[in-house]
């Protein structure tokens, strides 16, 4: 069990510099991943994604790649023509604002594609950069991992507390209907006087019939019993959570409409809180 809530960062120390992966991830329904990287390495995109999505089932993934490298003169090469148009530009500030201070030639090197490694060094690097990718993931699912089990155990501390009264509710309900039926009687009684016992007695059928809430209790029971099965899956399963969060929503906002006293009112209310509370955390599963 995973959140899909989440930070990793992977660091490696290169010859002639060092690059850094970041990636985050927030909730959302389906995966999406954006990746940020720096030009000259970005045919390695594409691998970098296929690695995300092989690792990661749903989110809001962003991957960022810091590259700081210091150009190697036995293994680099000089764009000359994209040298020659930063070299004009260059020219043209020079010329529209006088008194320009002379720019650094290490500045220029920096400048993206001004400097490319030989081939060797490229595959040297691409190996580099997703080898410590993969490092950044392992760690992101690390932590999503420890952020699923802490979410984990809020569900079942509030799964418990709602079959609690559930429970109490399939114990109770018929001597809080009982009692109900008994109090109407009296009621009816001090205001009419005599009774129809045969008709007092049909009134009393449809009323018990109208308040039975043995069926929602048993759907109650069942689904929340449910999230303790789903919840030991090594899996995704936000998914099947928040279904079975809409459906005891629904149960519960029934028990509260065929409530006919105040005590299933306040079981009712008292569930739809713990319902609402696994929601929120749903929606961080994975």
């Amino acid at each position: 069990m995973r959140s899909m809530t989440a930070f990793a960062r992977a660091s490696k120390t290169l010859p002639n510099g060092g690059l850094v992966w970041e990636i985050k991830s927030v909730n959302h329904r389906f995966l999406e991943v954006f990746v940020r990287m720096p030009e000259e390495v970005r045919h390695v995109e594409m691998m970098v994604r296929e690695r995300l999505r092989e690792k990661l089932s749903r989110g809001k993934v962003e991957a960022t790649l810091k590259l700081q490298l210091l150009p190697n003169a036995d293994s680099a090469l000089l764009d000359k023509d994209r040298l020659g148009q930063v070299a004009n530009l260059l020219g043209q500030i020079q010329q529209s604002v006088p008194g320009t201070a002379p720019i650094d030639p290490m500045s220029i090197l920096a400048w993206p594609g001004i400097v490319q490694n030989s081939s060797g060094d490229g595959d040297e690097l691409e190996q580099a950069i997703i080898a410590t990718c993969d490092e950044a993931i392992d760690a992101l699912n690390a932590a999503r991992d420890r952020e699923g089990a802490a979410l984990a155990e809020i569900m079942r501390q509030r799964a418990e507390a709602a079959l609690k009264l559930v429970e109490n509710l399939h114990r109770m309900a018929p001597e809080i209907i009982r009692r109900h039926i008994d109090s109407l009687r009296v009621r009816v009684r001090d205001l009419a006087g005599e009774l129809d016992e045969g008709r007092w007695s049909q009134e009393v059928v449809l009323l018990a019939q109208r308040s039975d809430v043995t069926e929602e209790i048993d759907r109650l029971s069942t689904h929340l019993k449910e999230i303790f099965t789903i919840l030991k899956k090594h899996e995704p399963i936000g998914r099947r959570l928040d279904f079975l969060m809409q459906e005891l929503n629904r149960e519960a906002n029934t028990l509260g409409a065929k409530a006919c006293t105040m005590d299933i009112t306040q079981v009712s209310l008292a569930l739809k809180v713990l319902i609402e509370q696994m929601r929120e955390q749903i929606q961080n599963l994975e």
